[in-house]
């Protein structure tokens, strides 16, 4: 398992990349969940990967 953080406006080319989700944002305090069976960082280049789940601030408003 792999967890990474960086600047938000760098993240959607990271996961469009990565997977077949095509994200025109993910704003800040978003969380994105990709998953592949990978034994290896080296498979990383040629695996897809599949986004499980998408979590956005405004899916939370009227819980507060």
């Amino acid at each position: 398992m792999a967890f990474i953080s960086c600047l938000s406006l760098f993240i959607p080319d990271l996961i469009n990349h990565l997977s077949d989700a095509r994200l025109d944002n993910l704003p800040t305090c978003g969380y994105a969940q990709l998953s592949a069976e990978i034994d290896s960082w080296i498979q990383v280049k040629q695996t897809e990967f599949q986004l499980k789940h998408l979590l956005k601030p405004k899916m939370f408003k009227d819980s507060i």
